[in-house]
Parts: structure tokens; sequence; C-alpha cells
């Protein structure tokens, strides 16, 4: 139990279960808690065969990779909320596949008595749909079922929404796997700050160019290359439209 006082009360007050926020053991205990679920949610899509790479689910390849960096042996779970599964089935059986991988979740999660928010910008689905039945199984989806995937849960059918696309680590990726939306946001974002910083900083006479250089350097790094790890491969149209974007000539072409 976390033990606390409150101002003005003697008392010693405790909670039944977890701890305090804020307190020094809150992350230790969350980290300790959220990794085991999730390890059971791998387990639990994988004993199903419903996971494509249980090892290596976005999100989960993160936790492996500072594994053996920390202290405590414990992964970092700072994205947690970015976790991401990977479903794989033939495009007439990937709704059915994915609503029962939403269950599983879902029942998982449950049994650590962690709430799952499916409301739309929360927990999605994003579809990418190729080859033999994709124009049927979407039009099943968007279509007849209007954007919306359903999955039983204690009982009841619970609805989760199907998105374009989805942020996962500060870069959207979209359910065609096209890069421009990523690109358009991140470039949006960059002449959005700079715009900002126009009059007080680059138009100001205080301030000498390799000081307002060293600031668009900054802003080029911190705005439109932030997390480019996470990009997929680029290509020619996607690299043009990054070179245009930091040296001033922005241009709507897309593919």
């Amino acid at each position: 139990h976390t033990c606390f006082t409150m101002p003005n009360d003697e008392r010693v007050s405790w909670y039944d279960k977890g701890v305090l926020p804020g307190d020094p053991e809150a992350d230790l205990f969350f980290t300790a808690v959220i990794c085991e679920a999730l390890d059971d949610v791998r387990d639990a899509l994988d004993k199903e065969g419903l996971i494509t790479d249980p090892a290596a689910s976005i999100g989960q390849r993160n936790f492996t990779a500072h594994l053996h960096n920390l202290p405590s042996g414990e992964p970092d779970v700072s994205y947690v909320d970015d976790t991401v599964f990977v479903i794989a089935a033939k495009a007439p059986e990937l709704a059915q596949t994915t609503s029962k991988a939403c269950s599983l979740i879902h029942e998982v999660f449950a049994r650590y008595e962690l709430p799952l928010n499916f409301a739309p910008g929360k927990s999605e689905i994003v579809f990418n749909f190729v080859k033999a039945g994709s124009r049927q199984a979407k039009a099943q989806l968007f279509i007849h079922d209007g954007g919306i995937l359903r999955h039983q849960h204690d009982g009841a059918l619970l609805p989760v929404h199907i998105a374009d696309a989805y942020k996962h680590l500060g870069a959207y990726i979209a359910a065609n796997l096209s890069m421009l939306p990523e690109l358009n946001h991140r470039i949006n974002s960059l002449w959005a700050t700079i715009a900002s910083f126009r009059k007080a900083f680059y138009h100001n006479k205080a301030f000498g160019k390799d000081t307002k250089a060293d600031m668009l350097h900054t802003l080029l790094h911190s705005r439109l290359f932030y997390n480019a790890a996470m990009w997929m491969r680029l290509n020619k149209a996607n690299l043009w439209k990054l070179n245009g974007s930091s040296t001033g000539r922005t241009s709507s072409r897309s593919t």
C-alpha cells in the first residue's frame, strides 16, 4: 500500500489498489504491471496464431531495445499508449480475425482491471487491404458496417473505430502506407513554428545570420525530423518534398 497524509489531517490514509500519482514508486509499479499485461496480450495473440510477429510488434520492439540498458531490468514503457499489434490474414478473413484479436486484447486487460478506451482517437484499427477479396472486404467494412468493427467482450458487442491513419511515436502512418500525410503534417508544423518566430526573431537585427541559421537548423530537426527513425522508406517524391520544405521551396506536388 501507499500511505500518505492530507493537509490539516493527522490521520494516515492509503490506497487499496495502486499507488499515489506522482509517488516515486508509481512509475515502477506501472511499468511492472503494464509490461506483464502487454506480454500476456502478445502471448494470447501468438497462441491463437493472430499476431504477425509476436516478438517485434510495433511498440514492443521499443521495450526490447531498452531492456538491457535499464538498471531495473524492466523495459521502458514511455510509449505504451503507442503500442500496436500487427494482425495479418487473407482479405475476406481480416475483419473477423481482427475482431477476435480485439476480444483477446480486451480480455487480457480486463484481467488486470485496466479499462480500454475504444473511442475514436484512442484505441483504433487501421486496415490495409491488398490482393484478392480486398474490394468486397472494404465495401463490407466501410459501406455496410459504417467504418466500425465490433468485437465480443463480457457478453456485449462493442464497437471499435476504423481509422484511415494513426499516430505512432509522433509519426502519422496512413492505411495505404503513403508517407505524404506524415510529411505534410511535419512540413506544416515546421513552417507554422517558423512563422511564429519570424517577426520577433528573424526580422530582429539584434540577431546575426549565424544565430538565425542555428535556430533554423534546430527547428528542422525538432519539427521536421523528430523520430524520423519510425518512418518507412522514402521514395523520390517524398525526398523531393522534404528537400523543398527544408530549403523554403515547398510545393503541393503529390503522388
